[in-house]
Order: structure tokens, then C-alpha cells, then sequence
């Protein structure tokens, strides 16, 4: 019998202290199930808490975007208003037709006679493309510089490439045949619309007393002003000899060939090509369209 008891109170013994294992292991396992889930729980939080922070940072950014490209937007339509004279000079596109009238309309009102009136190949580069259109006209002198001053008031950047000027005899009478190849340039990176002439005056040439075809004596004219108040025209090709024509700020016309002098200087010209005319000092160069 006391065998019997000794056993069960060991048994008893035993199962209690499974218990008490068991209850340890429970709890341990139940505390860091909690702590585990509860640290997952702050991090989520936290990442919750940071994105959306993101979202709001994001909206705010894509609103001032929005609201400078608005504004960019405004100030442009601004600019474009103020430098506006015409309704028709902001006509979409750049097409030859476009230059073609204007050239046309350009004829007509310095009253010459057109013999050529051809568009040539298109030449671009990475920022410019360049429309070439060979023209031929004849007429008087006085009509000739008219044409040119035409070609200065259209609403296009056009550049005289090449000039070539005989004298000829229609009916008679003695009459100029001129000769350009004209380039107007269109930039491949702005949108291209018609020039204004609301802050700045049309470029002009004013008539001189004389044919400015035929050799000048007063040369020494170009020494009154600097290379940088003069401006290139063009080439004019007699026989074997070639011309630059050169303005100055008065409006008197100029004549010049290889081995003049010009500019307050008094630098000696090396070489005139459709560029323009190089010296013998590069600071007194002249570049068409400067």
C-alpha cells in the first residue's frame, strides 16, 4: 500500500511539473507571438505613416507643376499678344506658298518684271532649315533697291546668299538685270511666326544721289563709322570681279572690292564671299545679317 501511495504522489509530482513546463512554454510563446505581431504592427505603421506623407509631398509638387506650366503658359500668351501687330502674322505653319506671295508681293510693289522665280533644294542642320529660292528681275536702279527694301520688311529671316547684276537693253532702254539667291531660315527649335515691327523700325535703304552700280569716288565715307555700324548686303559679280555692298548707318550705299579700307580703323579687306567681308583684323569683320 505505501508502495502504491509512493507512486502516485510521484505521478503527481511529474504532472506537475509538465504542467508547469507546458504553462511556461505557452506563455513564452504567447509573449513573443505579441511582441513579434506588435513590432510588425509599428513598422507598418511607420511605412503607412511615410507613404503617405510621399502621396501628399507628390500632389503638393504636381500642383505647383501644374501651376508654373499655367503661368509659363499665361506669360507666353502675353509675350505673344504684346509683339503682335497683325491678326494674320501668327498664321500656322512655314510653308513655301507663304514665301513664294510674299516675294511675289514684294515684285509687284517695287514694280520690276520677273524672269525666274524658282524654289530650290531645302538645306538644314541640326538647329536651322534654309528655304533657297533663286529670283531674277529686271528694272531700273531706283526699282532695284525698292525690291531690296521689300525683301528687309518681310516678316521671314531673309538673307541674300548671292547677287548678280548685269546691265541689259530692253526696248531700247537701258534697264538691270539682278540675279539673288535668297535663304529664309527657319529655326528648327522655336516656333516660327511673322517678326514684329512694334518696338523696332523695318530696316531700310535709302536712295543715294547716284547709281550705286556705277564706281563710287567717295569711299572715304566708310572711314567715318566702325566696322560694327556697317552692315553687308550682298555680292554684286561684274565680269571677273566681285562687289560687296555696304550700308551705313545713314542709309548711304557702298560699293567695296579686295584691297579697300573700311572702319574707323582703317582695316584692309582681304576677301568678300556670301558670308560676308573678312579684313585684315578679325574685329572688323562684317557677316551678313549682323
Amino acid at each position: 500500500m505505501n508502495i502504491f501511495l509512493a507512486i502516485f504522489s510521484h505521478m503527481q509530482v511529474d504532472a506537475w511539473s509538465n504542467y508547469r513546463r507546458f504553462a511556461t512554454s505557452f506563455f513564452i510563446g504567447i509573449l513573443i507571438l505579441v511582441f513579434g505581431y506588435g513590432s510588425d504592427i509599428v513598422f507598418l505603421q511607420r511605412k503607412l505613416k511615410l507613404t503617405q506623407k510621399q502621396i501628399v509631398m507628390t500632389r503638393e509638387l504636381m500642383q505647383r507643376k501644374k501651376q508654373q506650366v499655367q503661368q509659363d503658359k499665361f506669360n507666353q500668351q502675353e509675350a505673344d499678344f504684346k509683339h503682335t501687330t497683325k491678326p494674320d502674322e501668327l498664321k500656322p505653319g512655314f510653308e513655301v506658298i507663304n514665301i513664294l506671295n510674299s516675294l511675289e508681293k514684294a515684285i509687284f510693289e517695287a514694280q520690276v518684271e520677273p524672269f525666274l522665280f524658282e524654289p530650290q533644294a531645302i538645306r538644314e542642320n541640326e538647329f536651322l532649315v534654309v528655304y533657297p529660292i533663286k529670283v531674277e528681275i529686271n528694272g531700273g536702279y531706283k526699282n532695284l533697291i525698292m525690291f531690296i527694301n521689300n525683301l528687309l520688311k518681310l516678316p521671314y529671316s531673309v538673307i541674300i546668299e548671292e547677287m548678280d547684276l548685269q546691265k541689259k537693253i530692253v526696248n531700247n532702254l537701258d534697264s538691270l538685270n539682278l540675279r539673288v539667291l535668297l535663304a529664309v531660315h527657319k529655326n528648327k527649335k522655336i516656333k516660327v511666326r511673322a517678326r514684329s515691327t512694334v518696338n523696332k523700325p523695318a530696316l531700310s535703304i535709302q536712295i543715294p544721289q547716284r547709281d550705286i552700280f556705277k564706281q563710287l569716288n567717295r569711299r572715304k565715307n566708310l572711314y567715318l563709322w566702325s566696322s560694327k555700324e556697317l552692315r553687308f548686303l550682298g555680292l554684286i559679280k561684274q565680269g571677273q570681279k566681285t562687289f560687296g555692298i555696304v550700308s551705313d548707318p545713314l542709309g548711304g550705299i557702298h560699293r567695296v572690292v579686295v584691297g579697300d579700307k573700311i572702319g574707323l580703323n582703317q582695316s584692309q579687306i582681304m576677301a568678300i564671299d556670301k558670308r560676308g567681308i573678312v579684313t585684315t583684323k578679325q574685329v572688323d569683320n562684317i557677316y551678313c545679317g549682323e
